[in-house]
């Protein structure tokens, strides 16, 4: 698992910068994407809720599961996904 952290000032292009990550990573890596923002021409997963982000991660995972290879891609933009954060507090 890699966490990779965009910041900068209001304006520079950090979500931008998580859009083109996503292409990349479907276009090039042909993974499945999972944003919390609207990504045109890319099919992806929007993730509404924290609900829906656990669901990402198996509480077990099988041998089968782990050898497979099948690998996801999260791209989540702060402003939104302080939203999830607070739903789940509440």
């Amino acid at each position: 698992m890699v966490l990779i952290a965009i910041t900068g000032e209001l304006g520079v292009g950090k979500t931008l910068t998580l859009a083109f990550l996503c292409w990349n990573n479907w276009y090039y890596k042909k993974r499945e994407i999972y944003t919390n923002f609207t990504l045109y021409g890319i099919p992806h997963i929007k993730i509404t809720r924290l609900h829906d982000f656990f669901k990402l991660i198996p509480i077990k995972a099988t041998e089968e599961e782990i050898l497979s290879g099948k690998e996801k891609f999260f791209a989540g933009d702060w402003k939104r996904t302080k939203n999830l954060v607070q739903i789940r507090l509440m």
